[in-house]
């Protein structure tokens, strides 16, 4: 009876870890790419209207990003576009491998208290002359002032 409930409590607590993967899964597609706070603190006080992230490129091949980026939030269960004003400068930036850059990201349409999440795509060139758009993510919390 004993190992019958040890076996039912972990597999419990296998089931618990594996809901939550979708939350800490943040979709990168290439994990020699990162976007980091600049920040040592992930919880961001609402009345803060930006955020610093930097790309790093860990990958052997030069990616090229922009200003662009969209914001999402975690809410039932899934990753959701928060519609914001931005307007970004229309400039394309080449991180050389083993480089990094910074980004402001602004936060005005943000305010309610949430987790959040930078996204930002960058491309890199295939030996085929094609490129592909990928996506890297930075997570943070909007907490109280």
């Amino acid at each position: 009876m004993k190992i019958f409930i040890l076996l039912a409590v972990i597999l419990l607590g296998c089931n618990g870890c594996a809901s939550n993967k979708a939350h800490i899964d943040n979709g990168e597609t290439n994990p020699a790419v990162l976007l980091e706070l600049c920040s040592d603190e992930n919880v961001i006080p609402s009345s803060s209207s930006q955020i610093e992230v930097n790309m790093i490129n860990n990958s052997e091949q030069d990616i090229a990003t922009g200003e662009a980026y969209e914001i999402e939030t975690f809410l039932n269960d899934k990753w959701t576009e928060v519609p914001v004003s931005i307007v970004y400068e229309d400039i394309a930036y080449t991180i050389a491998a083993g480089e990094e850059k910074r980004f402001i990201c602004t936060l005005d349409d943000v305010s309610e208290s949430g987790s959040y999440r930078i996204k930002k795509p960058y491309s890199i060139d295939t030996e085929n002359a094609s490129s592909s758009t990928e996506y890297v993510y930075a997570e943070f919390q909007i907490g109280p002032n």
